[in-house]
């Protein structure tokens, strides 16, 4: 009997590659679109708020990033 192991695994790459190129066609357009959505947000930001600047902003962001949005909540929940 043939071993077919090779070839199954060669038919799963093949299907995956095929599958994960036809999610970048179909979700690029919105990843671009919330890009930015991003981009457009953070100098609306800027401009609302011009004393904060580049870096402080960014450290914000990356504070909230890594809370995983949790900062957000405490900030909204706690009194000041």
């Amino acid at each position: 009997m043939v071993d077919r192991g090779p070839l199954l695994t060669s038919a799963i790459i093949f299907y995956l590659s095929i599958g994960a190129a036809i999610f970048e066609v179909l979700e690029e357009p919105h990843w671009r679109s919330a890009t930015d959505d991003y981009k457009r947000q953070k100098t609306e930001l800027l401009k609302q708020f011009p004393c904060l600047g580049q870096e402080g902003l960014d450290k914000i962001l990356q504070i909230a990033e890594l809370s995983g949005g949790s900062v957000l909540i405490v900030t909204i929940l706690v009194p000041h």
